[in-house]
């Protein structure tokens, strides 16, 4: 079937590869949902794949808990009325203290690779309760993480 297949082969033989280097145990599930949705997808889906794998190799576990934390909360609380659509730095904080100068890093990570964006454009009005950055997942996020969660992903 591989043979027949060789985009789903260089995918599986690359996660293969990178799932058995890695102690990371989030990218190794998020490696392994990736496959097996290769193998029960088309040609043109797999190119997709082939692009989540090469981002979700360059994430670590604390990467995993910050998109799981930006698809819980995606909006900002402002007033007891309602939000602000995406999420700042300083509730990425309030959800995971823990993460301190983390954050910043782990978020520009996620954006180089496409997983997130920026919804807040320079000089367009935010309340001022959400200072700086606001982010939300992309659709590529979204559906890295739908991927992930099939196999039974969870914050970590």
């Amino acid at each position: 079937m591989l043979r027949e297949r060789p985009k789903t082969a260089e995918l599986f033989f690359t996660v293969m590869r990178i799932a058995e280097e890695t102690a990371q145990e989030q990218r190794q599930r998020a490696l392994v949902a990736l496959v097996v949705a290769g193998v029960h997808t088309d040609s043109d889906e797999v190119d997709e794949l082939l692009v989540l794998r090469r981002a979700v190799e360059r994430l670590d576990d604390p990467h995993f808990r910050l998109l799981l934390l930006l698809e819980a909360h995606p909006t900002t609380p402002v007033s007891p009325e309602g939000g602000f659509v995406g999420v700042s730095d300083a509730y990425l904080l309030e959800l995971w203290p823990a993460a301190g100068n983390m954050i910043v890093p782990l978020r520009l990570a996620l954006e180089r690779e496409g997983l997130i964006r920026n919804v807040l454009q320079p000089g367009r009005w935010a309340p001022s309760a959400v200072a700086g950055d606001s982010w939300l997942l992309t659709d590529f996020g979204m559906s890295l993480l739908g991927y992930y969660r099939a196999l039974g992903g969870r914050l970590p």
